[in-house]
């Protein structure tokens, strides 16, 4: 039957693929799903969706540039969009997850599961895409009311061709756009009342079958409303072990290697957009046990999160900030 390919992240897979030739892209397709988890968790609601598909070639469109007319060796984005539109018309008005919706484009599209295993029905059937001609295959699934606090939630798969056969693939969840007041900054007045923070999380090496978007949400969300810290360094060094520790305890099925959090305070520099700060850990490496005084801050001496009884941890206090 074949074999999975192994997750890889996003940017890794891109530094593969290298600077692409020629891309067809759609995007923002819009639609309505039933199956998806809404903003409250719950399954089978119908909700807005929004689809984007970017196809990259192997080769730049000779036949079609030359002759002004769509040929065989590019992508047709009318079409490229009715079979999206196609697919999701014939899913089933069950409980399927994000990530089911995003399989069943894939085996669609080109004929392979998103693991990269040949689907045995594209035996008898043949897929839209033509394998040979693609160098990447990018999707991504955007629920726009999916956040109770944010601006969306976000699935974006993305595998490269060879030969016409998967060679690699990568998975990220994204949770747009959280606003949460928060007890943060240095200044006297910051530390009078709450202000707005937007927090933007990318869970990549994505894995699960479930739609668990809205039980990370709150566990942001909970973190970041309990926080008094002084620094949003120290804020996304929480914000990283508190995600970490919901990937690492939860079902063997749901889990992501690299947790990217973006924090911006739009009202701290008062002629910028915003103040911004990211922060990337790979999960396995975020220390998930916490002092009596909660206080956890970043040690990126070793790129953990570290008890706030650490040694080292607690010599650096003044730098990250404190709760």
């Amino acid at each position: 039957m074949g074999k999975e390919i192994p997750l890889v992240s996003s940017r890794r897979l891109s530094n593969a693929e290298g600077d692409p030739v020629a891309v067809v892209r759609v995007r923002n397709l819009q639609t309505t799903i039933q199956g998806p988890k809404d903003a409250w968790g719950r399954g089978s609601k119908q909700q807005p969706l929004l689809i984007s598909a970017e196809v990259s070639l192997t080769h730049a469109f000779p036949s079609s540039s030359s002759h002004d007319k769509v040929a065989s060796d590019t992508v047709h984005y009318g079409l490229l969009s009715k079979s999206i539109l196609s697919t999701l018309e014939k899913l089933p008005k069950s409980a399927l997850s994000l990530s089911d919706i995003l399989n069943r484009l894939w085996v669609d599209l080109t004929g392979y599961l998103y693991t990269g295993v040949k689907e045995p029905s594209a035996e008898h059937t043949k897929a839209f895409l033509d394998t040979g001609l693609i160098r990447r295959l990018s999707v991504s699934l955007v629920l726009p009311k999916a956040s109770l606090m944010g601006s969306a939630i976000k699935l974006s798969g993305s595998c490269l061709f060879t030969d016409s056969t998967i060679t690699a693939r990568s998975l990220e969840l994204g949770l747009e756009g959280i606003r949460v007041p928060t007890l943060i900054g240095v200044n006297s007045n910051e530390r009078n009342a709450k202000q707005v923070v937007i927090t933007n999380i990318r869970i990549d090496e994505y894995e699960t079958s479930h739609d668990d978007y809205a039980v990370i949400e709150s566990v942001v969300v909970d973190a970041m409303s309990e926080s008094s810290f002084e620094t949003l360094e120290a804020l996304a060094a929480s914000l990283a072990f508190h995600i970490a520790r919901e990937l690492r305890t939860k079902r063997d099925d749901f889990y992501g290697e690299i947790i990217r959090i973006g924090l911006e305070k739009p009202t701290a520099v008062p002629l910028a957009e915003a103040a911004c700060v990211e922060l990337t850990v790979r999960t396995e490496n975020v220390k998930i046990e916490v002092s009596k005084t909660k206080d956890v801050r970043f040690d990126d001496t070793r790129n953990k999160v570290a008890e706030a009884g650490d040694g080292k941890a607690g010599s650096s206090k003044n730098q990250n900030g404190k709760s």
